[in-house]
């Protein structure tokens, strides 16, 4: 419900490329950007 109120407040060209970053981040659990951030 978080991501759709924030898509709705910035901007259509905005929104788009915050979208495209959510949906990979979103994606893989926090253990794997925590391991690759060590990495």
């Amino acid at each position: 419900a978080g991501n759709i109120r924030t898509s709705e407040n910035v901007p259509e060209a905005e929104h788009v490329p915050e979208l495209s970053l959510s949906e990979p981040i979103a994606s893989p659990p926090p253990s794997f950007w925590s391991s690759s951030a060590i990495d």
